[in-house]
């Protein structure tokens, strides 16, 4: 019987002696993020950096703040036994708390402080109506979880290890609620940690809500003390083992030597901070719950500073986690103009959604186009058919299972111009010169008719090289090139309306020809011809042909390119190509009198390749390269330093 008595006195009086004194994780969490990240510390001092400059610069709107931020929490329960499973009424307590703390409204004493050290913070919470795909939620969810108790590994915020992911961090604050081991009631973190799939904060169940909560951290006083963290606040004592040198970055918080629990006696004065001494009723100390009762005005500045432009927590300003769902207004508006008079209307789909209206028009019209597309995921429309040169506007409304959203507002975009300038030109001698300065250009230009043909003349002075794309085509389109004499050198002919190009290497000084025809009856609409001219050879993903083999003066069609950089070059050179095929070649370097002076031998892929050859044991001079791939042979020259 005494054993038995023994055991209950225990129980009674010493019913959890582990939560004997608060004890917060917050500062440990944070060092173990810094030693596994070396850089966070010069990010906290960045983050502190900025919040100073824009407590300094916008001073006034701080302390003026007018309109209270929401901010939609998601509480993440994740239970073991059935005590861990706390109720959504107790959700709802620890909800309210937080509110009335975060108001200035606790009614807790401030002794002889001041009373307008209790200051509101202008940041409410709310539980999440919508979920981050749009969905209805109660802002709770729940998971049965087979691991005992969790610590400041962060392990409860995944579900990979027995917790649960967070939510959206950009529109949700994530709260999760578990058996929290080592005595520690929470821990929150640092928004100079990051805005990431770990930010929020975690709170031991037993010191979570009222009901059911375990005294003296019954009155949610753990929640709001975490959560100043998360919002840039530090321990009040600054956390210095009470050397009284450590700071809050508040100059409104008295310096006190270290933490206060339980109901500390007033005054208690440290760091010579008479007559009122510690503040320790903050909600950034150590003290009891119902000790608990303020922040301060120069705490509010810093939290408010986060939720500026530019600050960290900005977005969460625009979240619309706090409100039901509804049919909502697409958003995600994007719209990309291809080929003249085509463009692709984009969107993101709303959660609710089972079909949309599109309206477009040129701008200024008074008439709409109407286009109605069915489905909940759908979220582009292709338009075609449209004038060039002109301004476009449309916009999108959502059509839900009871309900219609507005529309967006008006997104305008431009079709490119095309103005055919070139006929008469269906001859090569009345070809029009592209230019004359040997310029990169662009030309946009109309097919007439499917008989119409559009040639252009380009010269070669200072450049070797040429690459000539032919672009958004509305059919099959062909793209030849040819001597002055009219010999023909390359084509083009890819059937459908897909791009067609070339690249000419090594070109003679002179004038070349580009001949552009409509294939099969083509569609006959705008094109665009691109013309770029340089000195340096490089790998392409086509066909690439050498039009001038040294010592002959001919065009050779069909030889495969033969690029070499750096040229001239000292021990290595790179030697670049293309290969229709999977296939081997062989590079023999020749000196002036065609002696073979080295061979080598390469595994070619289709595609570009680039091979390497060794020019160590080679004696400076002018070569020869000589490559032969399946039976045709290309060469360039190589200058050996």
């Amino acid at each position: 019987m005494k054993k038995f008595l023994l055991i209950l006195i225990a129980v009674i009086l010493g019913f959890n002696f582990s939560y004997a004194q608060r004890k917060c994780g917050t500062m440990a969490y944070w060092e173990q993020q810094r030693a596994q990240d070396p850089t966070l510390e010069s990010k906290r001092i960045a983050l502190e950096t900025w919040t100073q400059e824009m407590i300094l610069a916008k001073k006034l709107s701080l302390d003026t703040v007018s309109n209270t931020i929401y901010i939609p929490i998601v509480f993440h329960i994740v239970y073991k036994t059935a005590a861990q499973n706390v109720s959504d009424a107790r959700v709802q307590e620890q909800l309210d708390y937080m509110n009335t703390d975060y108001a200035g409204l606790n009614p807790h004493t401030m002794y002889l402080f001041a009373a307008n050290l209790k200051a509101n913070t202008k940041i409410q919470f709310c539980l999440a109506q919508r979920k981050p795909n749009g969905t209805a939620t109660n802002g709770i969810e729940r998971r049965l979880t087979t691991v005992s108790s969790f610590n400041t590994n962060n392990n409860v915020k995944k579900y990979t290890t027995g917790g649960l992911d967070a939510w959206d961090v950009s529109k949700y604050m994530n709260v999760w609620v578990c058996n929290e081991s080592g005595g520690i009631l929470g821990y929150g973190q640092f928004p100079s940690s990051g805005i990431n799939s770990t930010y929020g904060l975690v709170l031991h169940f037993e010191a979570f809500g009222h009901t059911g909560a375990i005294a003296p951290y019954d009155y949610g006083g753990t929640g709001s003390h975490e959560f100043g963290h998360c919002f840039n606040l530090y321990h009040i004592w600054g956390d210095d083992n009470g050397a009284c040198t450590g700071t809050d970055y508040c100059a409104d918080t008295p310096n006190q030597a270290s933490e206060n629990y339980g109901m500390p006696t007033f005054p208690h004065v440290t760091c010579s901070n008479g007559p009122l001494g510690d503040m320790l009723m903050n909600f950034m100390d150590y003290s009891d719950d119902l000790a608990y009762a303020n922040f301060t005005p120069n705490q509010v500045d810093r939290i408010a500073a986060l939720f500026l432009p530019g600050g960290p927590l900005f977005s969460l300003t625009t979240s619309n986690g706090c409100l039901p769902p509804s049919c909502d207004v697409p958003s995600g508006i994007n719209t990309t103009p291809f080929g003249f008079t085509n463009a692709i209307l984009a969107w993101t789909p709303t959660a609710l959604q089972t079909s949309v209206l599109i309206q477009y028009h040129i701008q200024g019209d008074t008439n709409w186009t109407d286009t109605t597309l069915t489905g909940a995921s759908v979220n582009s429309l292709t338009l075609n058919n449209l004038q060039g040169g002109v301004y476009y506007e449309w916009q999108i409304s959502s059509f839900c299972s009871t309900d219609t959203s507005a529309f967006s507002s008006p997104s305008v975009f431009f079709t490119a111009q095309c103005v055919d300038t070139y006929e008469p030109n269906n001859l090569m001698s009345l070809a029009n010169l592209i230019g004359i300065n040997e310029t990169n250009d662009t030309i946009n230009a109309l097919l007439n008719t499917h008989t119409d043909i559009d040639w252009y003349r380009f010269g070669m002075t200072n450049f070797k090289n040429v690459h000539i794309r032919l672009e958004s085509l509305p059919g099959n389109y062909d793209l030849r090139v040819y001597r002055s004499n009219g010999v023909l050198l390359i084509k083009s002919t890819l059937p459908g309306n897909a791009n067609e190009e070339v690249v000419l290497h090594n070109l003679k000084n002179g004038n070349y020809y580009i001949r552009i025809s409509g294939a099969d009856s083509s569609n006959v609409a705008c094109y665009s011809l691109f013309l770029e001219r340089n000195n340096t050879p490089v790998p392409v993903d086509h066909r690439s042909y050498n039009l001038e083999t040294p010592g002959t003066g001919n065009a050779r069609i069909g030889t495969p390119a033969l690029g070499i950089y750096p040229n001239p070059a000292k021990n290595e050179v790179s030697i670049s190509m293309y290969s229709e095929s999977n296939t081997t070649a062989l590079v023999n370097l020749l000196d002036l009198t065609g002696r073979e002076c080295l061979a080598k031998s390469f595994t070619l892929t289709e595609g570009g390749n680039i091979m390497k050859l060794d020019l160590s044991s080679m004696v400076a001079g002018l070569y020869l390269v000589k490559l032969t791939q399946n039976g045709q042979i290309s060469y360039n020259r190589l200058v050996v330093k």
